[in-house]
Protein backbone atom coordinates (compact mmCIF):
# COMPACT_ATOMS: atom_id res chain seq x y z
CA UNK A 1 0.00 0.00 0.00
CA UNK A 2 2.97 2.22 0.83
CA UNK A 3 4.25 1.81 -2.49
CA UNK A 4 1.14 3.04 -4.70
CA UNK A 5 0.49 5.87 -2.19
CA UNK A 6 4.74 6.58 -2.97
CA UNK A 7 3.62 6.44 -6.64
CA UNK A 8 0.28 8.34 -6.88
CA UNK A 9 2.58 11.09 -4.82
CA UNK A 10 4.85 11.10 -7.39
CA UNK A 11 2.44 11.22 -10.12
CA UNK A 12 0.64 14.18 -8.72
CA UNK A 13 3.78 16.55 -8.08
CA UNK A 14 5.00 15.76 -11.77
CA UNK A 15 1.57 17.08 -13.20
CA UNK A 16 1.64 19.97 -10.70
CA UNK A 17 5.51 20.33 -11.74
CA UNK A 18 4.58 20.47 -15.68
CA UNK A 19 1.76 22.79 -15.33
CA UNK A 20 3.96 25.40 -13.14
CA UNK A 21 6.82 25.04 -15.72
CA UNK A 22 5.38 23.79 -19.02
CA UNK A 23 7.80 22.81 -21.51
CA UNK A 24 7.86 21.47 -25.24
CA UNK A 25 7.66 17.60 -25.43
CA UNK A 26 11.10 16.07 -25.01
CA UNK A 27 11.81 14.37 -28.39
CA UNK A 28 13.59 11.30 -27.64
CA UNK A 29 10.39 10.47 -26.25
CA UNK A 30 8.27 11.16 -29.29
CA UNK A 31 7.61 7.15 -29.70
CA UNK A 32 5.73 7.73 -26.87
CA UNK A 33 3.26 9.53 -28.89
CA UNK A 34 2.46 6.59 -31.18
CA UNK A 35 0.82 4.25 -28.48
CA UNK A 36 -2.40 3.55 -29.93
CA UNK A 37 -4.17 5.16 -27.04
CA UNK A 38 -6.99 6.17 -29.00
CA UNK A 39 -9.38 6.55 -26.76
CA UNK A 40 -8.25 9.32 -24.88
CA UNK A 41 -7.84 11.34 -28.11
CA UNK A 42 -9.58 11.84 -31.62
CA UNK A 43 -8.81 8.89 -34.20
CA UNK A 44 -6.47 10.53 -36.91
CA UNK A 45 -8.36 9.34 -40.19
CA UNK A 46 -11.98 10.51 -38.37
CA UNK A 47 -10.48 13.55 -37.25
CA UNK A 48 -9.23 14.52 -41.04
CA UNK A 49 -12.29 13.73 -42.57
CA UNK A 50 -13.93 15.89 -40.18
CA UNK A 51 -11.84 19.00 -40.67
CA UNK A 52 -13.90 19.75 -43.90
CA UNK A 53 -11.04 19.93 -46.02
CA UNK A 54 -11.39 20.57 -49.89
CA UNK A 55 -8.82 19.89 -52.69
CA UNK A 56 -5.69 22.28 -51.86
CA UNK A 57 -6.97 23.90 -48.80
CA UNK A 58 -3.79 25.09 -47.00
CA UNK A 59 -4.02 23.32 -43.49
CA UNK A 60 -1.67 24.32 -40.29
CA UNK A 61 -0.54 21.57 -37.96
CA UNK A 62 0.95 22.68 -34.90
CA UNK A 63 3.12 20.67 -32.88
CA UNK A 64 2.64 17.53 -34.98
CA UNK A 65 5.31 15.48 -32.42
CA UNK A 66 5.31 11.79 -34.35
CA UNK A 67 3.00 12.58 -36.95
CA UNK A 68 0.61 10.53 -35.94
CA UNK A 69 -2.22 13.26 -37.39
CA UNK A 70 0.12 14.47 -40.20
CA UNK A 71 -0.06 11.04 -41.51
CA UNK A 72 -3.88 11.02 -41.82
CA UNK A 73 -4.31 14.36 -43.07
CA UNK A 74 -1.25 13.46 -45.81
CA UNK A 75 -3.10 9.95 -46.71
CA UNK A 76 -6.51 11.66 -47.30
CA UNK A 77 -8.16 10.90 -51.12
CA UNK A 78 -7.54 15.06 -51.54
CA UNK A 79 -4.79 16.04 -49.84
CA UNK A 80 -4.22 19.40 -48.68
CA UNK A 81 -1.60 21.59 -49.00
CA UNK A 82 -0.07 20.58 -45.42
CA UNK A 83 2.19 22.38 -43.32
CA UNK A 84 3.67 21.67 -39.98
CA UNK A 85 5.19 24.31 -37.31
CA UNK A 86 6.76 22.73 -34.44
CA UNK A 87 9.11 25.02 -31.72
CA UNK A 88 11.70 21.98 -31.65
CA UNK A 89 13.45 20.98 -34.72
CA UNK A 90 14.57 17.35 -33.62
CA UNK A 91 10.77 17.28 -33.78
CA UNK A 92 10.64 18.13 -37.22
CA UNK A 93 13.51 16.29 -37.89
CA UNK A 94 11.91 13.04 -36.51
CA UNK A 95 8.87 13.89 -38.39
CA UNK A 96 11.08 14.28 -41.70
CA UNK A 97 12.74 10.84 -40.95
CA UNK A 98 9.50 8.84 -40.87
CA UNK A 99 7.46 10.59 -43.40
CA UNK A 100 10.54 10.45 -46.37
CA UNK A 101 9.03 10.89 -49.58
CA UNK A 102 5.24 12.29 -48.14
CA UNK A 103 6.64 14.50 -45.57
CA UNK A 104 4.49 18.07 -45.65
CA UNK A 105 6.61 21.47 -45.65
CA UNK A 106 7.92 21.88 -42.09
CA UNK A 107 8.66 25.09 -40.35
CA UNK A 108 10.15 25.41 -37.23
CA UNK A 109 8.77 28.69 -35.08
CA UNK A 110 6.64 29.35 -32.23
CA UNK A 111 2.78 29.29 -32.14
CA UNK A 112 2.62 32.13 -29.89
CA UNK A 113 4.04 34.40 -33.14
CA UNK A 114 3.10 32.69 -35.95
CA UNK A 115 5.25 33.46 -38.76
CA UNK A 116 2.46 33.25 -41.54
CA UNK A 117 0.17 36.04 -42.87
CA UNK A 118 -3.22 36.29 -41.53
CA UNK A 119 -5.40 34.44 -43.51
CA UNK A 120 -2.87 32.23 -44.52
CA UNK A 121 -4.51 28.49 -43.90
CA UNK A 122 -8.49 27.62 -44.40
CA UNK A 123 -7.82 25.65 -40.97
CA UNK A 124 -5.65 25.05 -37.99
CA UNK A 125 -5.36 21.53 -36.91
CA UNK A 126 -3.94 22.08 -32.49
CA UNK A 127 -4.42 18.34 -30.98
CA UNK A 128 -2.88 18.09 -27.08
Amino acid sequence: MTAVAAVVVVIVLAVAWRRRYPAPYPPRLAFLLDIPLRGLRPRPAQLARQLGLEPEMRVLEIGPGSGVFTRALVDLDRPARLVCLDLQPAMLHGLRRRRRARTPSLVCGDARALPFRDGSFGRILLVS
